[in-house]
């Protein structure tokens, strides 16, 4: 399978259709909520949300917290407004280069992120997360499994590289205690296979830099092999930090 490159500029574009077509994502962050609550733990000092977008994630979860401070970061300026959201700061620059900003230096009592870690290098970024967790500090991060959108990886030949929730936790378990590792598989069902790949563009998944040709015949296999449909496959972690 050809490694594939993501895209920001497409993903930009894709922005203003986002929210409304990313049933998923939207899913995934109030798993992640769920998963502070039953914790038992919603008052931090301190947090930082990496890959925050448009802030949807940023704006559920400061409605059911207490924090002093809220720092967001990604790669783009999706301009979130910071005023809407009090006492948080909003940081554009790679989250793989945050050992260079002022960043670095800071501890925090929560981190989190949803639905970014895949387009990450995991094992660099979780170390890095590390570093930068408070001790008794809690991470609350998704991602996606290795069945995510296999039936477009098939037709297309080109993907992400997904971890396997064992590699994932074999990771994990040399930075964190894990609370919680676990994963869903659903399943989107589309009227036709031009809707399944309108859905990708519109949601900004198929962010890639090889520009897949689609044809007649690619369309048609897609529908007869997998009845268009479309499997995500999310992937929820809960951990602490670790002396």
């Amino acid at each position: 399978m050809g490694r594939v490159v993501f895209d920001i500029k497409r993903f930009v574009r894709s922005k203003h259709t986002y929210e409304q077509n990313a049933s998923i994502q939207r899913r995934m962050r109030y798993k992640l909520l769920d998963m502070l609550r039953l914790y038992g733990k919603l008052e931090f000092e301190s947090i930082f949300e990496f890959g925050a977008g448009n802030g949807e994630f940023t704006q559920l979860l400061c409605g059911h917290i207490r924090y002093q401070s809220y720092i967001c970061n990604d790669i783009n300026d999706y301009g979130l407004n910071p005023s809407l959201i009090p006492h948080m700061r909003y940081f554009v620059f790679d989250i793989a280069e945050i050992h260079s900003t002022p960043l670095w230096k800071m501890r925090f009592d929560l981190i989190t992120s949803n639905a970014c870690l895949q387009w990450l290098d995991f094992r660099q970024t979780i170390g890095q997360l590390r570093q930068i967790l408070a001790p008794n500090g809690l991470c609350l991060l998704s991602t996606f499994g290795q069945a995510n959108c296999q039936e477009v990886r098939e037709i297309t030949h080109y993907g992400l590289e997904y971890l396997s929730l064992e590699a994932i936790r074999e990771i994990l378990e040399r930075y964190f205690e894990i609370i919680v590792l676990e994963e869903e598989k659903l399943c989107l069902q589309f009227s036709s296979p031009l809707e399944v790949f309108r859905h990708l563009k519109q949601t900004g998944v198929n962010a890639l830099s090889h520009k897949a040709f689609l044809s007649k015949k690619m369309l048609e296999c897609y529908q007869a092999r997998f009845h268009n449909t479309l499997t995500y496959h999310p992937i929820y972690m809960l951990l602490v930090y670790k002396s």
